[in-house]
């Protein structure tokens, strides 16, 4: 049987190798009991694409129009698609803001983005039938 810290180190490594193959890490998912908010926390490893994309806001812009294009082609009406700066828990960072229509519900997404070296903490928000999601940044404060 394997010891706690074992098993600890063993999952540490198993995620520090997915990291490096360049696939995102699901750090942490939450969604509320009705099932009409989510916050994911993700961390991707961003080293093999920031010489095309300098920073958030370029790959975001990117990422936003491809996104539209897929939703537009799949007769999703797009009702929000933008790229604006948000305050999080102290920090200035992008914010990759998409409202859409989907089986009669309205769903707001904002996907905001802090990379730092070779790597980027985004934090995913979903919330469904109402724009709940200036309530769901203020849970995230400033640690001291």
């Amino acid at each position: 049987e394997l010891t706690g810290l074992t098993k600890e180190r063993q999952r540490q490594q198993a995620y520090l190798a997915k990291l490096s193959s360049g696939d995102s890490v699901m750090d942490y998912d939450a969604i509320l009991r009705t099932g009409l908010e989510e916050l994911v926390i993700k961390i991707n490893d961003i080293s093999l694409i920031k010489d095309d994309y300098p920073d958030p806001v370029s790959f975001q812009t990117a990422l936003a129009k491809d996104v539209a294009a897929a939703f537009e082609a799949d007769g999703t009406v797009i009702y929000d698609n933008e790229i604006k700066p948000v305050t999080i828990a102290g920090r200035q960072a992008s914010c990759w803001v998409l409202s859409y229509a989907a089986e009669g519900y309205m769903v707001y997404n904002a996907d905001i983005s802090f990379w730092q070296g070779d790597y980027d903490i985004a934090i995913v928000l979903i919330s469904t039938g109402k724009d709940r999601l200036d309530e769901m940044i203020t849970m995230f404060r400033a640690m001291n």
